[in-house]
């Protein structure tokens, strides 16, 4: 009888381990995923906060205003896209968490708009609109992040005629996985009709 009560003592102590391995797995790790989701997405944010000065925004206009060359780094894995019809740039990366509390919609993050983000803004506004959202994928989120550059106007040409730009110009593809982004100024030139656009190359990757 000695024996037997002690096999059935070890089974019980197998069981109640097994369960409780489990309960950690099926609690667990879900509670884990979604901490490490929290710390991606806030770190991102850190990456489009303007008031950063390492923020990609803060880089471009720096390479803008002195020339020479920055390198914008992200330690996330997501998806770049540069567009030159709307002069604008995004990265997209999933997460088990978001930051963004409107879901599906997007939600400004520096003074600007989201449906028009070109519309012009006088000399001394930020040079760019910068949006972000959050998409339903699953059980996980799509975060984005896109920054847009706009005119500024000069505020005593009642013609509004004399204006500034920053140009995207992306060397090679524009859309990426890459983690590296080569900032550099390609040229400035003014428009008779008084625009003077800065051109900033970007190579992803």
């Amino acid at each position: 009888m000695k024996g037997v009560s002690e096999l059935i003592a070890a089974v019980l102590v197998v069981l109640i381990a097994i369960a409780l391995v489990s309960i950690a797995y099926f609690w667990g790790l879900p509670l884990i995923q979604k901490m490490q989701g929290e710390a991606i997405t806030e770190r991102v944010a850190g990456y489009f906060d303007p008031s950063n000065p390492n923020s990609l925004q803060g880089k471009i206009v720096s390479v803008a205003n002195r020339g020479g060359e920055e390198v914008f780094k992200l330690d996330v894995d997501g998806l770049w896209i540069i567009s030159t019809t709307d002069n604008s740039i995004q990265f997209t990366f999933s997460s088990k968490a978001t930051n963004i509390k409107a879901v599906g919609t997007w939600v400004v993050i520096t003074p600007g708009s989201c449906e028009t983000p070109l519309q012009p803004a006088y000399l001394g506004s930020n040079s760019f609109v910068t949006c972000a959202r959050a998409d339903l994928a699953g059980d996980r989120y799509n975060i984005t992040y896109k920054v847009w550059f706009r005119d500024l106007i000069d505020p005593t040409d009642p013609t509004q005629s004399r204006r500034q730009r920053i140009e995207l110009q992306p060397v090679g593809p524009t859309a990426s996985t890459t983690k590296t982004l080569r900032i550099s100024r390609a040229s400035v030139t003014t428009t008779p009709q008084g625009l003077t656009v800065t051109r900033v190359n970007i190579l992803l990757g």
